[in-house]
């Protein structure tokens, strides 16, 4: 369900040696995704096959990594049990899932709202009406709904909150969001399950300030979840506890295990480079519970390192360099953690992949231009 295709043409041509499969069921952004993958020269394999279609398929390799954004929570259980599938054939013994969906704990309160939303769209709008047109009539109809005083707007006070957040919102995006008729807000005990049948393991969260546990719970709730050992029952707790509204898991098949020296040499390897100017002002990130500055005499060391490389840098050269008196080890992994959380510094392929994707990226980048 790649969309317009443009995040697999990015990757095709960041790492034109891999191959890259997709399918879209639109046809129209099939097309798409093809004159973007033209344009770089380079070679993926695109499809525009429904999830039943592309899993029955004997023509697949056994694949690395397998990408479903925005997928999950909005197809129907017959399309997920498919999915679910495809990852049990398809997905090659160490590989890689990365799933976003909505989760049941941030939505429980809105549920109500979002069945009022898509009922008055589909039951008392035209069949010719555009489906914006109907989202904004939806909306519309809802808060004539709201200013009547109903009692469970009092018994759920974020529910007016959520309304007025919508009506300030893209009509496209919450069409696709709010009025598709397999809307389905996922618990991570029901995600687990269905990962289960395709023998695949929670392995964590793929936002990485997810990781800043002061930016996300108090100190008595990373307590408690210490003590859960069972990582359903963890998470679930977890997403109780913030509210969580969106959850990007990865899965493994057959999840390696990295002791501490492990974890440090791999860290450490990592190559990142500076993705934005240098800051101005100090930075600041935000998670479900807090918000927090980053200190400048922590960042500027760290970005201004990053500023002055003609080249990636492995981010044990960078700590190599700032690390010292009054700069612990320990502040630079936090900080260097937020950085990357915030895409502020991004994480960078090895030298030989990047001296292989400059051709086509270089071409991939003018003809995004010239459409522009």
């Amino acid at each position: 369900g790649f969309g317009q295709g443009v995040c697999l043409a990015f990757n095709a041509v960041a790492d034109p040696a891999r191959e890259w499969w997709g399918t879209d069921f639109n046809p129209a952004h099939v097309q798409h995704a093809r004159s973007l993958i033209d344009a770089a020269g380079v070679h993926a394999h695109l499809f525009d096959d429904s999830f039943e279609q592309f899993a029955s398929r004997t023509d697949l390799p056994q694949f690395s990594y397998i990408a479903l954004h925005g997928i999950w929570s909005w197809v129907s259980e017959e399309n997920r049990s498919w999915i679910v599938e495809f990852l049990r054939r398809n997905l090659a013994p160490g590989g890689v899932v990365y799933v976003s969906y909505n989760a049941a704990a941030g939505w429980a309160a809105s549920v109500p709202l979002q069945q009022l939303l898509s009922l008055y769209a589909s039951r008392a709008q035209a069949p010719g009406v555009p489906p914006t047109q109907r989202m904004q009539a939806a909306l519309d109809f809802a808060q004539r709904v709201f200013a009547l005083d109903p009692a469970l707007v009092a018994q759920s006070p974020g529910l007016q909150k959520r309304l007025d957040t919508l009506r300030a919102q893209d009509p496209v995006y919450l069409t696709h969001e709010y009025l598709n008729a397999n809307w389905h807000p996922c618990s991570f005990a029901e995600m687990a399950a269905s990962m289960d049948a395709a023998k695949l393991t929670y392995a964590g969260s793929a936002s990485l300030l997810d990781y800043v546990g002061a930016l996300q719970t108090t100190d008595a709730q990373r307590a408690l979840l210490r003590e859960i050992g069972d990582p359903v029952l963890r998470q679930t707790t977890r997403d109780f506890l913030i509210g969580q509204a969106f959850r990007r898991d990865l899965w493994v098949r057959g999840l390696p295990r990295l002791g501490p020296h492990g974890q440090s040499v791999a860290w450490r390897r990592q190559q990142v480079v500076l993705a934005t100017t240098m800051p101005k002002e100090p930075i600041r990130v935000k998670g479900a519970r807090a918000e927090a500055t980053l200190p400048e005499r922590v960042t500027t060391p760290i970005l201004g390192a990053l500023d002055q490389a003609d080249a990636p840098m492995e981010i044990g050269e960078i700590e190599r360099r700032v690390v010292g008196p009054g700069f612990s080890t320990t502040q630079f992994s936090d900080a260097m953690v937020m950085l990357l959380g915030s895409g502020r510094v991004e994480a960078a392929a090895p030298e030989p992949r990047l001296r292989a994707a400059a051709t086509c990226s270089e071409r991939l980048n003018a003809y995004v231009i010239e459409r522009s």
